[in-house]
């Protein structure tokens, strides 16, 4: 990490040669999630802006003292094997060792955490809490596991990376986080006529990155009241909605047979055809293929 590098690059932080980046959020393979190897030759000081992404940390070397600034308050530890350090995205802070430092640096949006956190019906969001050095096996071995994705290429490499990150959010969600509780709307339910132009939306930009905010908006509502009317309405997540809609959809598109698998997968929004396949099995219990017409169209009689 260096001082002056912009925090507005790939993976919403600084770096330097120190930090080769192994895989970021422009990869296609990697959705909102980037990972790097970072080493700290010689001991220095390290100031860190702050960051887009929630930040996460895993020591991956020899013991070594450190000492990290942030919110007006120093703290001080011992690094060992296995240690980890969480950062909420828009913190700053300083750091430094007093030995050579070897660490492994991951990167999540904060929207994939809160789409994973809206599944959770707890009532309100669920927010990350500043960690510094402390234990967990499991997140630390699923970083792990992150990496070794990220040093083998291979067909299966973007649904992996997409299962392990969903799983590292949800140690960290369950483990490390606060619930925030948002006012409870006065109406349980969307109205009929706003429910109605809200999966007309859906419908016409199944192919588009639907956000929450931009459904919310569609609505006329905040979002926090949207997403728990849409939950009251329809029994379920706006995003489980929207990937249950597009599997609706891509089954419409399969039995027609007039576009590939992977066509179908692009034109309902998904990521590619493993993306598409995982949820068809996960929602319908069948896989594309399955569902693929592959005799033409009949022909017309003359």
């Amino acid at each position: 990490m260096s001082e002056n590098a912009p925090v507005e690059n790939d993976i919403a932080a600084p770096r330097s040669a120190n930090a080769p980046l192994i895989a970021s959020p422009g990869n296609a393979a990697w959705q909102e999630i980037g990972i790097e190897q970072y080493w700290q030759r010689p001991p220095n000081d390290v100031t860190v802006p702050p960051l887009a992404m929630h930040f996460l940390s895993v020591f991956t070397g020899e013991p070594v003292c450190v000492v990290q600034a942030r919110d007006g308050g120093n703290h001080c530890s011992r690094m060992t094997l296995g240690d980890i350090t969480l950062m909420p995205a828009g913190m700053s802070s300083r750091w430094g060792w007093d030995g050579n430092a070897d660490l492994l640096h991951l990167y999540l949006a904060p929207e994939r955490v809160a789409r994973v956190a809206e599944q959770a019906d707890i009532g309100g969001s669920l927010e990350l809490r500043n960690r510094f050095t402390t234990r967990h096996a499991p997140i630390a071995q699923i970083a792990h596991l992150l990496l070794a994705e990220a040093r083998n290429q291979n067909a299966f490499q973007r649904l992996a990376v997409d299962c392990l990150a969903d799983a590292l959010i949800v140690q960290l969600l369950r483990d490390h986080a606060a619930v925030r509780q948002h006012p409870l709307p006065e109406r349980g339910r969307l109205p009929n006529a706003t429910f109605a132009k809200i999966t007309d939306y859906i419908q016409a930009h199944l192919d588009d990155d639907l956000s929450l905010d931009e459904l919310a908006g569609v609505a006329g509502i905040g979002t926090a009241h949207f997403r728990w009317q849409f939950k009251q309405t329809t029994g379920m997540a706006p995003h489980q909605y929207v990937i249950r809609c597009r599997v609706e959809q891509a089954r419409v598109l399969l039995r027609r047979g007039r576009l590939s698998v992977a066509e179908v997968a692009a034109a309902v929004g998904f990521f590619d055809q493993s993306h598409l396949s995982r949820h068809m099995r996960r929602l319908l219990g069948v896989t594309p293929k399955s569902l693929y017409n592959v005799s033409p169209p009949a022909k017309r009689p003359d």
